[in-house]
């Protein structure tokens, strides 16, 4: 038992081991400008709920083998699915085009500092995740027909007062 643990951990061993590159977060496009803009680790983006949609355009250094000229059969480590997930929670989610797809985008509902990112679902069921965006929601609620995904809106302490006390 503790040969086998010594083998797989052995540098000759760990090069067989297949790492796989995540994908990229490469641009935002949200209400506060509407041209996508690059992310940059000093990046700051922010949008206005009810404003339209946030786009993250991003990148897959990773292509299957069916993406490939000719095509070559598929794998079980082959990307099948891509999806944008705020704060870990799937928003958005589409079967992988190496061909078309470069962009996912969604509306948001709830204000607050979110994190994007772009998760790669292989055919075996791993994911790969991108390193996160932070995104600033600015708003209180987006109201929905259904009234579903929609925030009671928040008040300061001090606005608080001023209601309760016209109330009386």
């Amino acid at each position: 038992m503790v040969l086998v643990g010594a083998a797989i951990l052995h540098p000759i061993f760990a090069g067989a081991q297949t790492t796989f590159a995540p994908p990229v977060i490469d641009r935002i496009r949200t209400s506060q400008v509407p041209t996508p803009q690059t992310v940059t680790p000093t990046s700051h983006f922010g949008h206005q709920i009810g404003q339209g949609d946030v786009e993250v355009f991003y990148l897959i250094f990773d292509q299957p083998d069916y993406c490939q000229s000719p095509p070559k059969a598929a794998t079980s480590t082959d990307i099948v699915g891509i999806e944008l997930d705020e704060d870990g929670v799937a928003v958005r989610r589409i079967v992988y085009d190496c061909l078309t797809t470069s962009s996912l985008s969604y509306t948001p509902t709830v204000p607050g500092l979110k994190t994007l990112t772009i998760v790669a679902i292989r055919r075996n069921g791993s994911r790969d995740t991108s390193v996160g965006v932070s995104v600033s929601m600015f708003g209180v609620a987006l109201l929905t027909a259904l009234e579903q995904n929609t925030t009671t809106p928040f008040l300061p302490f001090t606005s608080r007062i001023f209601l309760e006390a016209d109330a009386l």
